[in-house]
């Protein structure tokens, strides 16, 4: 395999990483939004919103992980203009 596969290779599982850690991130706020949902009707209010701070926290690490993933494709782009001395346009 030549460096250009490999690294084509890396970022498209940096990629997939990225997708997993977002879907993730989605899953853990749906999941304690439902658990706070459960957690009122059994009149625990202070459970619910304890489980309300932690899908609030998850909602912060999504929008975190997608600015991440903004910035990692900015740099490829960028890095890829550089190699092929080009802007790709």
């Amino acid at each position: 395999m030549d460096e250009p596969d490999r690294v084509t290779r890396a970022r498209e599982r940096a990629a997939e990483a990225k997708a997993h850690e977002l879907e993730a991130h989605r899953r853990a706020e749906e999941l304690h939004e439902e658990a706070a949902v459960t957690l009122e009707r059994l009149g625990r209010r202070d459970l619910a919103q304890a489980a309300r701070g932690r899908a609030q926290r998850a909602r912060e690490l999504y929008a975190e992980a997608l600015r991440e993933q903004d910035e990692a494709l900015r740099r490829q782009d960028e890095a890829d203009e550089r190699a092929t001395g080009h802007d790709g346009g």
